[in-house]
Order: structure tokens, then C-alpha cells, then sequence
């Protein structure tokens, strides 16, 4: 009786650490958006730090020595897509700057790109993310991703003149599938023109979706200047997919 009593008090326990191991959503999380996340164990909290200007071997060093944080893998892919839309033969890529700034349980990372057309800025681009401590887990995650692309021309023109294929690369990046969401945009802003001065319009979201597919939540944007022209490009990842579990 009492061997049969320590079987089952052992299947139990198997049971309920299967259980623990099991509660970390990134296990389900969709194949393909597991490039754009980031996890890590780390003991203590950041710190109170703020470093400016660093370059891409500075900012890489701080983040795995000091802090126990990496970049997502498909970091490296961002710079690809967007060298491909804004350099040409007469548009050039500025050093990138690199910034870190924590508090606490928080680690906010910005990359800003800056592309000249000889002394005049044509675009720059913000690459903003933002890591939280989990002190009872021990674990950091990348919560908050924001990519941002800005046009301070006059003529709010891309260099390559080519704002629906910037839009559909970087949502495939993301793993966004756009559908006829552009279309849509567009015919928005077609139907309502005059009325749309300043006005900050939303191309995609997948809130509802994401939970059930396991999916990052995401949502692009765009913003409009006083003559309604788009000058301002902006897609989000949320990471809660811990939370839907």
C-alpha cells in the first residue's frame, strides 16, 4: 500500500513541475515570431545607468556584460531592409548612434539611422526596445518593440519613392501579412482628404488574433502632416504572450 502511495505521490510531483516548466508562453509562441523575441536569466535589476553616442561594438559589450540582455536575432535584418529602401547612388547611411538608458527593472535601447542626401537629412529611424526584470522569475524579457520611420523632407518623399514596398518589407520582417490593409489606407485617406490634418492612422493590429494564433501582438501606424502627406512610419510588437497562458 505504501509503495503504490509513493507511485502516485510521484506522479504528482512529475505532473506538477510539467505543469511549471509549461508556463512560459515563448514555448508555444508562434515559429515564426520567435526571431523577433528575447529572454534571458538575470539575478538583480539594471540599475539607474544612461550611456549616449556609443557605437554598435560599445553598445553590444554593455548590453551582454553589464546588463545579461542580447538584441533579438532579427535585429540584424532591420538594418538590411532598411539600407535597401533609403541608400542609393545619392543617398549615404550616417554612422548609426547607439543609446542605453535603465531604471530598476527597466532597459530602454535605441538605435537612431540617420540617411543624407549630401548635407540634407532625408530620413532617420528609430529602432526602440524595451526590456523589463522579472524579479520573482529572474527573468528579463523584451516587452516593447517600436519601429519607427521618419520623413523630414519637404516633398515627404521616400529616396526611392517606394512607400508601399517600405511598408509590406518591414511587415514581413514582422511577420505581418498585410492583405489589402494598404488599400485600405489609402482609400481612407482618398475618401476623407481634408479632413486628416495631423492625423495618426492605424494600417494593421492583431490584438484579438494574436492570443488565439500565439502569435506577438502588432500594429502598424501612420502619421500625417498638415498637407497630409505621411511622414511618419511607426510598427509596434508587444510581447504578453506570458500572460495569455
Amino acid at each position: 500500500m505504501k509503495k503504490k502511495l509513493k507511485m502516485v505521490l510521484f506522479v504528482l510531483l512529475i505532473l506538477m513541475l510539467s505543469g511549471c516548466t509549461a508556463s512560459n508562453g515563448h514555448d508555444i509562441l508562434n515559429a515564426k515570431d520567435k526571431p523577433l523575441t528575447w529572454q534571458g536569466e538575470k539575478e538583480k535589476p539594471f540599475g539607474k545607468f544612461e550611456y549616449r553616442k556609443l557605437d554598435e561594438k560599445e553598445v553590444k559589450k554593455l548590453l551582454k556584460e553589464k546588463f545579461s540582455v542580447e538584441l533579438p536575432s532579427y535585429y540584424k535584418d532591420i538594418q538590411i531592409v532598411f539600407d535597401k529602401h533609403f541608400v542609393t547612388a545619392n543617398t549615404h547611411l550616417a554612422p548609426t548612434e547607439y543609446s542605453i538608458t535603465t531604471d530598476g527593472e527597466s532597459l530602454y535601447f535605441r538605435g537612431i539611422n540617420k540617411y543624407y542626401q549630401q548635407d540634407e537629412l532625408k530620413i532617420f529611424t528609430y529602432i526602440d526596445f524595451d526590456y523589463q526584470f522579472d524579479q520573482k522569475k529572474k527573468l528579463v524579457t523584451l516587452k516593447n518593440q517600436t519601429l519607427t520611420i521618419s520623413n523630414p523632407s519637404k516633398e515627404r518623399q521616400l529616396p526611392k519613392n517606394d512607400l508601399d514596398e517600405t511598408i509590406k518589407d518591414v511587415s514581413s520582417l514582422i511577420n505581418i501579412s498585410l492583405g489589402k490593409n494598404l488599400d485600405d489606407l489609402h482609400a481612407l485617406m482618398k475618401k476623407d482628404k481634408g479632413k486628416l490634418k495631423g492625423s495618426v492612422l492605424q494600417v494593421y493590429e492583431n490584438i484579438e488574433a494574436a492570443k488565439d494564433a500565439n502569435e506577438l501582438q502588432k500594429s502598424i501606424a501612420v502619421e500625417l502632416d498638415n498637407e497630409e502627406h505621411i511622414n511618419q512610419l511607426y510598427f509596434y510588437i508587444t510581447d504578453v504572450i506570458d500572460e495569455n497562458i
